[in-house]
């Protein structure tokens, strides 16, 4: 009945239904089906469709091209050039000037008096008490269905997600209280009111976030406690990343599952990684970045930083430390403070060492409770562990001190530097090779391969190429297999005191006591199983308080000890000789006698001083440019003035 009965000159409508347009009089091309559907329509109103109960019933303001399907879709519309389109029941029911929107499923924007514009709203009960909502997209069962959505600018997408959105109704002024953010997954940011400019995706994601702004949390739970204004400029993503935080921490970044899990409190870190820094509670100031990257920090620990996979994994209580390199720090139970460890495996066992320096790979990886170590190079004090480094040792390049153990006071600079010393205390070493197989104590020695082959020496001072040097023997008919015991062809020259290397020989060994003339014992067991035939290398120099100063001075020493050689191989053939001063180019160069025989006790200064002598002379005195110049004999002379004698 009345189904278009006021139509004059209106053509191909469709109206079915009582009341179904019944105001119409000139409108064309409108389909109008259902009781009371498009009924208050009368003129203008062109190209609509109004499809269910009461669907579009008081549009009369000229409204072109909206759609409203189900009961009572668009019932309250009335504005021209709305544009809109409602499907679903009660659809937009209370739509009054609101224009250019979509709104579809049960009561889709369904109870709130819409004014806004620009709006796409899919879902049960989606946007259900929007009113001034403007430029906005909300698709989801509830998703923001009971705030009074007065808000610009949002994105929210899922189950309940963005329930809460309230906002101020302003469409011109700043993008604030409730505008501008992206919300996605169900129940994410499910009690943003106020909150602005966030971005929340996943399941509960920000979904305890209120008046927050500018945070973006992307994940299962993630940042989803967080429940005042007061957390502001975070980022949190992955599952349950920031998920306890509540006490208002403000430019945190916490990217990886159960990243910064348990933080609760007003810091800064920032931590990247699965399970990064996941037990760090109120601690600031600190920046973990890879798997597992300082994951048992686990209260107030504040500015450490920790970057690799691992980094730190066991820190606990520590404070002030830089580990960056896979597992660097990430063993040991590190409680120390002001440490640095750079490098893979560097500072691998720390514990409450502190003040140290670790950098390359493997560089102090044993160090458990050393601490004002510095250890720069791959290996560098590799075998280091305890306090007994607390006096400060220095290990500066590949190797440097790699075997050292308990070593205080020791600075070994240059590649292999120190490289077979266990267990010597005060030594330093600087120049490639320097001290290389030494193994006591209180030596200094400077210069490429200075003191190289010191073996069993003590007390002497080395500068200068191959200064002090040392020489070396190998015999290739030795036999063992785990055991200290070497069995061996006949030689006179392996005798107690020599340190020795080769395959299966721990750093540090030397001959401990001789057996017989094919027997002798280490100090220590073989390793690697049994070597028949092995070739082992022999260190004859043990000489002791010698000072050697210049290229090749005292290079060939052995048990020479008490000397002093200052110049170009000064000194460079003593082998047992002691307590001779050779100062000068040459200098006693040539004294090579052993036993009895050996040169002691002479004074050799200038050029060429002695420069002849080879028979034992002893208590002889030489001042002056190729002074005594060609004694050679087992004498006492005493010669002061150039070319003197």
């Amino acid at each position: 009945n009345y189904a278009l009965d006021a139509a004059t000159s209106a053509y191909s409508n469709v109206a079915i239904g009582h009341n179904a347009g019944t105001a119409m009089t000139d409108n064309a091309r409108n389909i109008a089906i259902g009781h009371n559907a498009f009924a208050a329509a009368n003129g203008g109103e062109n190209y609509n469709v109004a499809v269910g109960h009461s669907a579009l019933a008081a549009e009369a303001a000229g409204a072109v091209g909206c759609v409203a399907v189900g009961y009572e879709a668009l019932q309250d519309q009335n504005v021209a050039s709305a544009n809109n389109v409602a499907v679903g029941y009660q659809a937009a029911l209370n739509l009054t000037s609101g224009t250019d929107s979509v709104y579809m499923g049960y009561l889709a924007g369904g109870v709130g008096v819409i004014t806004g514009d620009n709006n796409v709203v899919v879902g049960k009960e989606a946007g259900k008490a929007a009113t001034e909502m403007n430029q906005s997209v909300i698709i989801g069962t509830g998703a923001s269905k009971t705030g009074t959505n007065r808000a610009r600018g949002n994105t929210v997408i899922g189950y309940n997600a963005g329930n809460d959105i309230a906002g101020d109704g302003d469409v011109s002024g700043v993008l604030d209280n409730g505008d501008n953010n992206v919300i996605v997954g169900a129940s994410a940011g499910a009690n943003v009111s106020s909150g602005y400019s966030n971005v929340l995706l996943g399941a509960g994601a920000g979904s305890g976030l209120e008046g927050n702004h500018n945070n973006v949390a992307i994940g299962w739970n993630a940042l989803d406690a967080a429940n005042s204004a007061l957390e502001n400029y975070n980022i949190a993503i992955g599952s349950n990343a920031m998920g306890n935080e509540t006490s208002g921490a403000d430019y945190c970044v916490a990217i990886g599952a159960q990243a910064l899990a348990t933080q609760d409190g007003n810091v800064i870190n920032t931590v990247i990684g699965g399970l990064a820094g996941a037990e760090l509670v109120n601690g600031t100031g600190n920046t973990l970045v890879g798997y597992e990257a300082g994951n048992q920090l686990d209260a107030g620990e504040a500015w450490n930083t920790f970057i690799g996979h691992g980094a730190g994994s066991n820190a606990d209580g520590a404070a002030n430390n830089t580990f960056v390199g896979a597992v660097a720090g990430g063993l040991g139970v590190a409680t120390g403070n002001d440490n640095v460890a750079v490098g893979y495996g560097a500072g691998y066992d720390l514990t409450s060492g502190a003040s140290n320096v670790l950098i390359g790979r493997d560089a102090g990886v044993n160090i458990t409770t050393a601490g004002s170590v510095i250890a720069i190079g791959h290996g560098a004090l590799d075998a280091a562990t305890t306090s007994a480094f607390t006096s400060g040792a220095v290990a500066i390049g590949t190797n440097a001190a790699t075997n050292a153990t308990i070593a205080p006071n020791m600075t070994a600079i240059g590649y292999r530097a120190l490289e077979n010393q266990v267990s010597g205390t005060s030594c330093t070493a600087i120049g490639y090779d320097a001290g290389r197989y030494s193994v006591y104590n209180s030596n200094t020695l400077v210069g490429s391969a200075a003191g190289q082959n010191l073996g069993g020496g003590s007390h002497n001072v080395a500068i200068g190429v191959d200064a002090f040097k040392g020489a070396t023997f190998s015999d290739a008919t030795c036999d063992y297999n785990n055991d200290p015991t070497i069995t061996h062809n006949a030689n006179a020259a392996i005798v107690a005191g020599l340190v020795v290397t080769g395959t299966g020989i721990p750093a540090g060994s030397k001959i401990s006591s001789i057996t017989d003339s094919t027997h002798f014992e280490l100090n220590q067991a073989t390793t690697g199983g049994n070597v028949v035939d092995g070739t082992l290398t022999f260190y004859t120099n043990a000489g002791a308080y010698n000072v050697a100063i210049g290229d090749n001075a005292l290079d060939a020493a052995t048990t020479a000890n008490s000397n002093i050689a200052i110049g170009f191989n000064a000194g460079g053939a003593i082998t047992e000789g002691a307590s001779n001063i050779a100062i000068g180019y040459g200098a006693l160069d040539a004294a090579n006698g052993v036993g009895s025989g050996a040169e002691s006790y002479n004074v050799a200064i200038g050029r060429d001083a002695m420069t002849a002598e080879t028979t034992g002379a002893q208590h002889c005195t030489a001042v002056g440019y190729r002074a005594l110049l060609s004694q050679n004999g087992n004498v006492k002379n005493t010669a002061i003035g150039a070319l003197a004698g």
